[in-house]
């Protein structure tokens, strides 16, 4: 990665740096340029007022005299001088052939014009309506400077790669070695390690992205500590359900065995069979808990605006004599898997004895009765899975002990609380605090 990151700044310094360096060198160029312009326009000046002064009053003869000697006067090495008369360079004297140049003779004023190719800057001057002076000034040291600069500027594009890409490799070192660890925790986290040191304290973009990773293992560990003890509810479950099935089991096979060898009077017979048939139903009825059980499992429910009354009502049309009491609300929640949570609890209040009462509170619902009441630790262990407070008694009655195991899942679903309070034989009071924002 540092690799890359290195040859990357070097491919952006190749771009970057020649196209800046060859920026700065045609402005360099353009201003020198500019000031060897006007130092030869200042210089052309003052030859074509001494020239002007010469042939000032005199005749046309006089100036063709006069031509010749204009170098020798005015001119240099690097500067050459050129009268003509009417376009035509006087004494004999060759214009130097570039473009453009019968367009700038023709100027009725002052003009200018760069030949580039011969490095040479002119400067036509309109004297007379007959008489013209050319100047033409060499401007080879500054086409030299401009190679100079190109050079120089190639130079530090070449230096600018190698400093970039050095820099981009310290850098990306200390950039991406926070990220190595990060990495590095990650191999180990799937690994099941979960204990692999993270880089602290920083704070830019990579602290951000530590702390996420840092969150996202936390939200891991608890998910995989929740995973854990769900499957060890699952196993506590099965275990418990082959436990219960065992015993309607072994009654069926004995009771078949029983009808099928022994010599039994009629009676007997129907009272075997009367066992199985009682057996068989406990077993389909645990069947159907325990699918519950699985739908409940699955988390997600669709919740809806109910009635509290109404569904109370509902809950109650099964039973005789449980009366529904309380000022009606609203709530939000299934209202079938409602209906079967109060079902469930009017059940084992029944099963308790004596009076039945389901009361309609502010959020909640209060299923009451006056039967036999439970200690503390039956309302500890109360939601636990085939737990039986009275295990003959609720066998009578055909119980499972998954009821309450039922209660609490729906209950947690809906995001609502069950509180139990009870005492021995003064009665029981269940309430379901739900969510009444509608």
């Amino acid at each position: 990665m540092k690799r890359k990151m290195a040859l990357f700044m070097a491919l952006i310094a190749f771009i970057v740096f020649p196209i800046g360096t060859f920026m700065v060198s045609r402005a360099c160029f353009s201003m020198t340029m500019e000031r060897e312009r006007n130092r030869a326009l200042s210089e052309e000046a003052a030859i074509s007022r001494a020239v002007a002064m010469e042939i000032s009053g005199k005749s046309i003869s006089s100036v063709f005299s006069f031509a010749p000697s204009l170098q020798s006067k005015y001119g240099s090495d690097a500067l050459n001088t050129y009268l003509l008369y009417n376009g035509r360079p006087m004494a004999g004297a060759v214009l130097p052939q570039t473009e453009n140049i019968e367009s700038l003779i023709e100027t009725r004023g002052r003009a200018t014009l760069l030949d580039g190719e011969n490095q040479l800057l002119f400067i036509a001057h309109r004297l007379t309506n007959e008489i013209m002076l050319v100047v033409s000034s060499s401007v080879a040291p500054v086409y030299a400077l401009k190679t100079d600069l190109m050079r120089l500027s190639a130079a530090i594009s070449a230096l600018g790669a190698l400093v970039s890409a050095a820099f981009a490799y310290v850098l990306s070192g200390a950039v991406l070695k926070p990220l190595s660890h990060l990495t590095k925790a990650a191999e180990k986290m799937a690994d099941g390690q979960y204990d692999a040191p993270l880089p602290e304290g920083r704070k830019d973009e990579t602290g951000v992205l530590t702390r996420a990773f840092s969150r996202m293992k936390d939200a891991v560990l608890k998910r995989e500590a929740k995973i854990l003890l769900e499957s060890e509810g699952r196993q506590e479950l099965i275990n418990d359900i082959s436990h219960e099935m065992r015993t309607p089991l072994t009654a069926i096979l004995s009771g078949a065995r029983l009808v099928k060898t022994a010599s039994l009077t009629e009676s007997e017979k129907n009272e075997i069979l009367s066992m199985i048939e009682c057996e068989s139903m406990r077993l389909s009825k645990m069947d159907e808990t325990l699918m519950l059980l699985t739908r409940l499992s699955e988390g997600e429910i669709e919740k809806e605006s109910l009635c509290a009354l109404e569904t109370a009502k509902e809950a109650t049309s099964i039973f005789e004599n449980v009366k529904v009491e309380g000022e009606d609300f609203a709530f939000s929640g299934d209202k079938e898997l409602t209906v079967i949570l109060l079902r469930n609890l009017i059940v084992n209040a029944i099963r308790s004895g004596g009076e039945v009462r389901v009361h309609l509170q502010k959020n909640a619902f209060c299923i009451s009765d006056t039967g036999c009441g439970m200690t503390k630790e039956e309302i500890s262990r109360a939601f636990d899975p085939f737990y039986k407070a009275d295990k003959a008694r609720t066998r009578k009655n055909g119980g499972a002990g998954l009821g309450l195991t039922i209660v609490k899942r729906i209950s947690d679903l809906h995001g609502g609380k069950i509180t139990i309070e009870s005492e021995k034989g003064k009665g029981t009071n269940v309430f379901y605090n739900l969510d009444t924002s509608v």
